[in-house]
């Protein structure tokens, strides 16, 4: 492990060097300090300043490594440039950091630059609004950013496709997400708030029963503000691991309290293919879901049993042909970088699916996220390498290409391996509205459920204002009240209708 000593003189961004840090050593122990006296010759020394007086503003990062050799750069802005001068200072003190940084670290191949964010696509969307072109864009992205030419053509050609979907939409035009925080199992690389079923099951029914409070007393709001719900996500956890029963009741509410004759999309995450059954998926046809979300994410044997999925290759055929018969767009996910892998099981995956020819695919990169299982054992168990996992990713999008698809839609995580991407594939028309319009913060999104997350866009500022629901279900449950009240109460939501 790289110990990193990080000292920051007139700026408080020691989150951002740490970020940036953090893409070349992923594994790196990231320490602040406030005097230059306390570096050891064991340790990097990352030191920065921003200096600011009459003529502008001056700043400075300066490298040392354990063996004394010293790397610095430095940029001035000048005052007649102070438009929004905070974010341009941030963003270049990444920028002197992460060149100081390629220097030492020059076998670290970073295409996305200093974007460590999760929406790369936003950003080329606010440059399209800007009504600049392609090869603009690409300059753009290089210059302030460095970011390849290829994963600029990617986000172009992404932002492209999703303009007809957001360019018409407006203030009372929404989507809703429906968090079902429960699993038959936690997976070992997840975050997510997903309770097992063997130990919160009986929490089960009072969770529903909550739940359909929270969307019949909001629901019945939104219809009396006249807003237009457009898509629909029930996600998780697994929604289609709770009861036949409980499943009934919770889409009749959604199809009763929320759903309009004009919402265009209803997701339902199926996840985990041993937990769909035909009767399952005749509840979802009889609430007119139109799309289901099937995640093999591997067909590896031994790598299912070491990411904690039980079950097999014939069950995800079993449970696709269940829900072709019934549900007309189907997604299936994959993970790529999962421990013991090698392009050839990304390969055998990508032609497995290929075969069963859904509409949309998703590639995940995989993540060693804080809480998962995963971080607890990463230094123990195989992890691909750098090089194979971008293989691996290159790989999907061949294959994606030849099965008529198109990336759609991409988001990034903190911690991926080989600090790459997610990425969406999807047949022309069959895009997932809610994936689009959540990801690219142009709609708002109103959440129910525990952890879900209401995102209400001000359309002047395009400024987000979060509400959170508690991950915690017995908290969300004993606190249901309140919040409703709270989005009731909501200033910024109010302003919408």
């Amino acid at each position: 492990m790289v110990d990193f000593l990080v000292r920051t003189t007139g700026h408080d961004f020691f989150y951002q060097i740490f970020e940036i840090i953090k893409v070349f050593c992923p594994d790196a122990n990231v320490m602040k300090i406030e005097e230059k006296a306390l570096v050891s010759n064991q340790s990097f020394f990352l030191d920065t300043y921003i200096k600011e007086d009459e003529q502008g503003i001056t700043i400075e990062a300066e490298i040392r490594e354990p063996c004394g050799k010293v790397f610095n750069k430095s940029f001035s802005i000048k005052k007649r440039e102070q438009i929004k001068i905070e974010k341009m200072k941030k963003r270049i003190l990444k920028l002197l950091a992460f060149i100081l940084l390629r220097k030492i670290f020059k076998n670290k191949k970073q295409p996305w630059g200093i974007l460590t964010g999760i929406r790369p696509t936003k950003i080329v969307h606010e440059l399209l609004d800007e009504g600049k072109e392609r090869t603009e864009i690409i300059r753009e992205l290089k210059r302030k950013y460095l970011v390849h030419r290829e994963k600029s053509e990617l986000l172009i050609d992404i932002a492209e496709i999703q303009m007809p979907y957001i360019e018409n939409n407006h203030p009372k035009k929404i989507g809703i997400y429906i968090s079902i925080p429960f699993c038959p199992s936690r997976c070992i690389y997840c975050s997510f708030p997903s309770n097992p079923l063997k130990k919160w099951g009986h929490l089960e029914d009072e969770y529903i029963k909550t739940l359909v409070k929270e969307i019949s007393i909001l629901g019945k709001y939104f219809q009396f503000n006249d807003f237009i719900v457009e898509s629909i996500y029930v996600g998780g956890g697994t929604p289609t691991c709770i009861s036949e029963k409980n499943l009934n009741i919770l889409l009749n509410t959604i199809a009763e309290k929320v759903m309009q004759n004009n919402t265009l999309e209803f997701t339902v995450e199926g996840g985990r293919p041993d937990t769909i059954t035909q009767s399952k998926a005749e509840i979802l046809k009889k609430y007119n879901v139109n799309r289901v979300s099937i995640n093999p994410q591997t067909i590896n044997l031994n790598t299912l049993k070491i990411i904690g999925r039980n079950h097999s290759p014939e069950e995800v055929i079993k449970a696709f042909t269940i829900i072709r018969n019934n549900v007309p767009c189907i997604n299936m996910d994959i993970i790529a970088g999962l421990p013991g892998e090698t392009i050839s099981d990304i390969e055998r995956t990508m032609e497995f699916i290929k075969k069963l020819n859904p509409e949309n695919i998703t590639v995940h990169t995989l993540a060693i996220k804080k809480g998962s299982k995963l971080k607890e054992i990463a230094s123990s168990i195989g992890l691909p390498d750098e090089g194979e996992v971008e293989k691996m990713i290159r790989k999907t999008r061949e294959h994606a290409s030849k099965m008529d698809m198109r990336p759609y839609y991409l988001y990034r995580q903190k911690y991926m391996l080989n600090n790459m991407e997610n990425t969406g594939y999807s047949k022309r028309g069959y895009e997932c509205i809610y994936n689009i319009q959540m990801m690219e913060d142009r709609q708002t999104i109103i959440g129910f459920g525990a952890g879900s997350i209401t995102k209400v866009v001000d359309f002047e500022t395009w400024e987000i204002n979060r509400i959170s629901n508690p991950k915690d279900i017995s908290e969300y449950i004993k606190r249901i009240d309140e919040l409703i009240k709270r989005k009731l109460n909501n200033d910024i939501l109010k302003r919408l209708t």
